[in-house]
């Protein structure tokens, strides 16, 4: 059996941290790299939830603050014709149709898109919403459903889902009913 010295020790630990240190570096060298910001919103803040897109390109997302009640916003972000982005607010929550959305969109066949609101409602414990395309190319808001009145939860965090027949489905933070089924909410 052969002891290795300090010195031989202290060589493979230096190799050891130059290989650990170039790693690192090349992988923030890499990311930074990769990432820029295309578009700030100034009225609107605190993004959590991922973008989603259309089939255009356009991304659309959620943020926690902000809009004209500072209750939360929803958002698009496309490109303009100079090859850069512009966004635009869809919707600004007041606190009755909803408050500090914090999931992901996810939009129907048809365009609609749905989430939903950590707070706000009628009951003060978020809102299911659908948000659609009008016909003067704004969007309206129409609640869904207000949680916390009859028991089915409240604080609802996660995205929505839809199944095979259309029907969105998602979970709360809090309360709900004893048997532990999650409310569809067509």
């Amino acid at each position: 059996m052969r002891f290795h010295t300090l010195g031989e020790f202290c060589s493979a630990s230096a190799i050891l941290l130059l290989f650990y240190l170039a790693s690192v570096f090349l992988t923030t060298a890499a990311a930074k790299s990769r990432e820029h910001v295309i578009y700030a919103f100034s009225e609107c803040a605190f993004s959590t939830a991922r973008l989603i897109a259309d089939a255009d390109g356009n991304l659309y997302g959620t943020t926690l603050d902000g809009g004209s009640s500072q209750k939360g916003c929803i958002f698009e972000v496309s490109r303009d014709t100079t090859g850069g982005w512009s966004g635009t607010i869809l919707h600004s929550f007041s606190g009755v149709d909803g408050n500090g959305p914090m999931a992901a969109l996810v939009f129907d066949k048809l365009g609609n898109l749905y989430g939903t609101t950590v707070q706000g409602g009628v009951y003060g414990s978020g809102v299911a919403f659908e948000l659609s395309p009008s016909s003067n190319g704004g969007w309206v808001e129409t609640v869904l459903h207000n949680f916390g009145g009859a028991g089915d939860g409240s604080a609802p965090e996660s995205e929505l889902i839809f199944d095979k027949d259309g029907n969105l489905y998602g979970t709360t933070s809090f309360g709900g009913g004893s048997t532990g089924a999650a409310p569809s909410l067509s």
